[in-house]
């Protein structure tokens, strides 16, 4: 993050700037008179849009003891003199709790990085393809979400058949998707 000055007339004012991915509110200097007594300041919220890739270095830059303590490769070393070397740390690390955690989490961070792939391929052709939008599309979402595997190894043609057929499937049952998505289910009181 780097630091700006912002000076009008007598008055200095310090704002950060964001780096890459980060959403920062700065001031937006304003006088309401003609004299230079007073300034009004509004708030602008500018962000960037950060890609799939960026997003998850970012989570891995930010939680580094989780891949330390997650780390379980290269736990044995052989010499080639004949002899064996354990590291004890990971050895622990592999057995703890927070070791198995650790590696959980980093699942976790790239199931959502596939997740967030998938997304770009797929969100365009969603709008292309589709007429649904807001709540219907939130929920085609959850209904229709095809793996990364498939975005990347079928062709644009299969991706639209796919897309088609799925939206035809949501529309002729669209109340009982609707239902089973639903978090609070209906109370049935007759």
């Amino acid at each position: 993050m780097r630091t700006l000055v912002l000076i009008a007339s007598s008055i200095s004012m310090i704002c950060s700037v964001p780096s890459e991915g980060e959403n920062m509110r700065f001031p937006v200097l304003t006088q309401d008179t003609l004299k230079t007594d007073t300034i009004a300041i509004e708030e602008i919220l500018i962000s960037r849009k950060m890609d799939p890739r960026s997003i998850f270095e970012a989570k891995k830059a930010y939680h580094k003891e989780i891949y330390l303590l997650g780390d379980n490769k290269d736990m044995f070393t052989f010499s080639p003199f004949g002899g064996i070397a354990v590291n004890i740390q990971k050895l622990y690390n592999h057995f703890s709790h927070r070791g198995r955690a650790a590696r959980k989490l980093q699942r976790r961070f790239e199931l959502e990085y596939e997740q967030d792939l998938a997304t770009e391929i797929w969100e365009p052709l969603l709008l292309e393809y589709t007429t649904l939008r807001g709540d219907s599309l939130t929920k085609f979402k959850l209904y229709c979400n095809p793996s990364l595997d498939f975005l990347h190894e079928a062709s644009h043609y299969d991706h639209i058949a796919y897309l088609l057929q799925n939206v035809k499937n949501y529309k002729d049952s669209a109340d009982i998707i609707h239902n089973r998505l639903r978090l609070i289910p209906e109370d049935k009181t007759e």
